[in-house]
């Protein structure tokens, strides 16, 4: 009978419910030959060479407080999974009662009686369909997963750390040249209005120099107001108010982007956070959906208690009572409602699947971004030095043809603008650079691996607790 009863509730997976291939390559597409041994490192920030950001770094990993919300969130996971693989153990329950009676006697008087019942009840169901052992490994795999999300959260919150330090040190180089191009501006513009007053510069020269004055006054305060925007947003991420945050002002000239290698695309499976992540949550559903298709089979329970019933405690071992049974509970009709929970489960391992799959496609799109972008950056920088060089050197013809009265002023001003805009350009490029070395960091997991172990916080450079 009981092998009928599990026949007719055990269920087959659907077909459709199958895992997927993840697309793959053999090679990145947009990859370059590379000589560099070794994936990023977990402290992959120390590789761009300045102390300052491995400071701002360390601060943003200790005392953000997403982090902390993030370690809170991995012991919460832990104690659940503790909580679920208890129920593979039997139950001890402790039982003590105490009653008071009183009646009338035959003759009139009153007579008064005290029981009391001490006892000992213990439970304990068979794992026969490994229903409660699915449910904890389910259990286990969304602590797992919580634990890959605090280091996708440490991960991104150090690359953002180090975008936004990267901004502020460049705004602040921008900000001084502009300042300098500005100091020029003005000097160049009181010798004009001074020629003005003699007759030897026309009012159109006047003109022209006060514009690009005015011109560079502005963005010299835009990039001010950049600069300060970045540190402020350093400040949210290192968790402190924006005054209590010094900066140690760093030429980004003396930064180099850190060569990386990029391996295979397969390789991403186990060195990003996220995709274990992904993996762990859908490892739990797979066990959802053993654990709801062992719940439409029958359960067996044993329980056993010892007990005992007194007026006095020297009655105590006077008349014990004992019991055992055994209970079979087999689900006949619920409304539909375990084959509901079935029919759920599935449904949701189905969605995380996809979610899987998108998540590596995303993965594999980011590294091949940021390997493109490093490419272009690099040809772009290379073509803008000459660009820069040829500016300078316009400059100083420019400079000397005036002196000399070949040329006239605004031969020198465009020559001094063009000069000013390249070295403006090569700071921007240099940021992109460092931004798109970052992200290729990022894009590869820092350095992260998927651990043999229990879950280590390894891009803190601690244990989970």
């Amino acid at each position: 009978m009981l092998g009928l009863v599990c026949s007719a509730c055990a269920t087959a997976p659907p077909p459709s419910i199958q895992m997927a291939a993840v697309p793959s390559a053999v090679a990145w597409h947009n990859a370059r030959p590379s000589t560099t041994p070794e994936w990023p490192t977990a402290d992959w920030w120390s590789q761009f060479g300045t102390p300052e950001l491995n400071r701002v770094v360390d601060l943003a990993l200790r005392d953000n407080p997403d982090m902390g919300a993030a370690v809170a969130r991995l012991q919460q996971a832990e104690a659940l999974t503790r909580q679920a693989r208890s129920a593979l153990a039997p139950s001890l329950d402790a039982t003590v009662n105490m009653s008071r009676s009183r009646g009338a006697l035959s003759d009139g008087g009153n007579a008064s009686s005290s029981l009391h019942t001490l006892g000992l009840q213990t439970s304990y169901e068979l794992d026969l369909w490994r229903r409660i052992g699915n449910e904890s490994d389910a259990a286990a795999a969304r602590a797992r997963a919580v634990a890959f999300d605090r280091d996708s959260i440490a991960l991104t919150l150090a690359a953002s750390t180090a975008s936004a330090w990267f901004d502020a040190m460049t705004l602040r180089a921008r900000a001084s040249l502009a300042a300098d191009n500005l100091s020029r501006a003005e000097q160049i513009l009181s010798l004009l209005v001074k020629r003005g007053r003699a007759g030897a510069a026309s009012p159109l020269e006047i003109a022209q120099q006060q514009t690009l004055v005015a011109s560079q006054r502005r963005q010299e305060a835009a990039l001010a107001q950049g600069s300060a925007d970045a540190q402020a947003r350093l400040a949210v991420l290192t968790g402190r108010p924006a005054a209590a945050l010094s900066l140690a002002f760093v030429d980004p000239a003396q930064l180099m982007a850190p060569p990386i290698r990029a391996g295979q695309p397969a390789g991403l499976l186990t060195r990003r956070p996220d995709i274990a992540r992904a993996e762990a949550l859908l490892a739990a559903a797979d066990a959802d959906v053993a654990a709801a298709r062992a719940a439409l089979l029958p359960r067996l329970s044993l329980t056993a208690s010892l007990s005992s019933v007194f007026e006095h405690p020297s009655r105590l071992l006077d008349a014990p009572l004992y019991g055992i049974a055994g209970t079979l509970l087999a689900p006949i009709f619920n409304g539909g409602r375990l084959a509901a929970g079935r029919d759920a489960a599935i449904a949701g391992r189905a969605a995380l699947l996809a979610s899987y799959q998108s998540t590596v496609i995303a993965a594999v799109g980011e590294v091949e971004r940021s390997l493109a972008a490093l490419h272009g950056i690099d040809r772009q920088r290379a073509a803008q030095a000459q660009e820069l060089a040829a500016a300078r050197r316009t400059t100083r013809l420019a400079e000397a043809r005036y002196r000399a009265g070949t040329d006239n002023l605004i031969v020198l001003l465009d020559a001094q603008r063009n000069e000013f805009a390249a070295q403006d350009t090569a700071l921007e490029l240099l940021k992109a650079q460092l931004q798109a070395s970052l992200d290729l960091y990022r894009a590869l997991g820092g350095g992260w691996h998927t651990p043999s172990s229990p879950p280590q916080l390894s891009l803190l450079g601690a244990p989970a607790p």
